[in-house]
């Protein structure tokens, strides 16, 4: 190779560094506080949902009412995450490509009151920033999403995503040591989000929030649903309980039982 050619090619490099470090400026106004963020677009967090937001936990499992606000608040904080940091890639993950949109658009319409800072490209599912930081949203199909990996996962609705799909997401942070921030009302005594509130393993940090503790549903709705739906379904969708199959013979408590008493006569 000729001198020429070799320092032609080391200039091109040192260019590719400094474009690189060019397209990747400081998010303009953004408070770090995310908090402080979603004030200054407008948006007023109740108590749980500022606990959210200036959650610093590795693992974060929210359990919340229908309607509580779970959805608008994980994604403002995934938003937020990528407008301060550079180069963080960001993944929501749901049981349905539809559910995974109705995540976006709440992102995207965050990002719109925010004046769209930092933007470099958009499609239907994903947003690019120029700082480098991307957030996808996936569809619902462990055949089609493998290979990515990311910093953040979203697990929206994680009670009715199948647990082979969520774990098939587990090595999305395998190498980044990425955080995964899992939401969803209960649905049933069942699953890997069940698995999570019931277990004790001390690196989820667990956040609970009725309806009865959300100011915009109202005593008489509540009321109302209890009447129209019955205690089964009114507990699991505003109560946040965890219930055994409504139509199932026996509950997992009575089956445990049985078994316990097995084991005492040593069979």
């Amino acid at each position: 190779m000729s001198k020429s050619k070799s320092k032609l090619r080391t200039h091109d490099a040192r260019l590719a560094i400094i474009e690189d470090t060019v397209i990747k400026p400081p998010a303009p106004d953004i408070p770090t506080d995310a908090v402080a963020f979603a004030r200054s677009i407008g948006f007023i967090c109740d108590p749980w949902q500022e606990t959210v937001l200036h959650s610093t936990s590795n693992r974060l499992a929210i359990c919340a009412s229908r309607q509580s606000g779970k959805t608008v608040c994980t994604s403002l904080k995934a938003l937020h995450s990528a407008l301060i940091n550079a180069d963080k890639s960001i993944i929501i993950l749901s049981p349905s490509e539809r559910q995974s949109k109705i995540m976006f658009v709440a992102l995207m319409k965050h990002y719109e009151q925010a004046n769209r800072p930092l933007f470099k490209a958009e499609t239907t599912l994903s947003l690019d920033l120029t700082n480098g930081s991307s957030i996808i949203a996936l569809p619902a199909s462990e055949n089609t999403i493998r290979g990515h990996h990311c910093d953040l996962l979203l697990v929206d609705e994680m009670a009715r995503v199948p647990d082979e799909l969520y774990y098939s997401a587990m090595p999305f942070v395998a190498v980044t040591h990425g955080a995964i921030i899992a939401m969803s009302t209960p649905f049933g005594e069942r699953g890997a989000f069940h698995a999570i509130f019931a277990g004790s393993a001390p690196e989820w940090e667990r956040i609970k929030i009725t309806a009865d503790a959300c100011p915009r549903i109202s005593s008489a709705f509540l009321a109302e649903q209890r009447e129209a739906m019955g205690d089964y379904w009114y507990l699991s969708e505003y109560m946040c309980e965890f219930l055994a199959p409504e139509t199932g013979l026996f509950s997992p408590d009575s089956i445990r039982a049985i078994f316990c008493d097995i084991e005492e006569y040593d069979i």
